[in-house]
This record gives structure tokens, C-alpha cells and sequence, in this order.
């Protein structure tokens, strides 16, 4: 096991995966892009649910000011591969995490 404080990057057969940390959901929470156009999200992003905070270690405040300006900001468009779920397409209308 390795810990990552804070974003990282590495390459991976000829792509670039970047780890960002996304706190609320549990310690440790965060997401992983690919290439910059497919973002795997975890718990966060699953359609028609709103993000669980509750579990041992969950942070709303955290979320709030981190993890939804974020997740706020991904351009409509990119490939967004949820912890639960099929892949889809981030819409504008989607974008209220």
C-alpha cells in the first residue's frame, strides 16, 4: 500500500493517470483521471443519488468546501465511470453533486 497526500500522477501505458483526493464521503475518498477525459468518480457522481456523508469518517463540511466545487467543475462531457453504475457522459444538468 502506498499513501497519497494530496494530487498525484503517473504514467501507465502511454497514459496519465492523475489521483485527486476527495474528502466527505470516507477518509481517504478521491477520484482518478484518465487522459483528462475519463474521471472515476467512486461513490460520488452515481446518477439520481445524492453522496453518502454518513459513514465512520464522513465529512460534509469537507465535502462542501472541497469535494463539490470540484466535482462542480468537471466539463460537460467527460466520461464519468461511477463506484456504482454504468459509465455515462456528464450533462450540465447533471452537475448538482
Amino acid at each position: 500500500d502506498e499513501i497519497i497526500a494530496g494530487d498525484a500522477q503517473l504514467e501507465w501505458r502511454g497514459h496519465l493517470l492523475r489521483l485527486v483526493p476527495l474528502p466527505g464521503h470516507t477518509p481517504g475518498s478521491g477520484g482518478i483521471f484518465l487522459d483528462e477525459d475519463v474521471f472515476f468518480s467512486g461513490d460520488y457522481l452515481i446518477p439520481d443519488e445524492e453522496p453518502l456523508l454518513r459513514f465512520p469518517g464522513g465529512d460534509a463540511e469537507s465535502y462542501e468546501k472541497i469535494t463539490k466545487p470540484f466535482l462542480r467543475s468537471l466539463p460537460a462531457g467527460i466520461r464519468i465511470c461511477p463506484g456504482h453504475g454504468e459509465p455515462y457522459n456528464l450533462q450540465v444538468f447533471m452537475r448538482r453533486p
